[in-house]
């Protein structure tokens, strides 16, 4: 996932201006990616916290797209 879907994510993001709903859509469109990693349906009824348990990771792209 880093190494394919990060780079294309993150592309221009040093010029961007996120507000609110652009972190949102963001920290979204991250768990999404993790739950079609693992093939988990939104309807398996799945907290975001077991998710990132299950792949023993943080959700970290907003935190990288904030930092550059």
């Amino acid at each position: 996932m880093r190494a394919l879907v990060w780079p294309v994510t993150t592309y221009g993001c040093e010029s961007w201006t996120l507000k609110t709903s652009d972190k949102k859509g963001i920290a979204g469109f991250e768990m999404t990616a993790y739950r079609r990693m693992l093939r988990f349906s939104w309807k398996d009824h799945r907290t975001n916290q077991s998710i990132l348990e299950e792949l023993d990771t943080n959700a970290r792209l907003l935190n990288d797209i904030q930092r550059r």
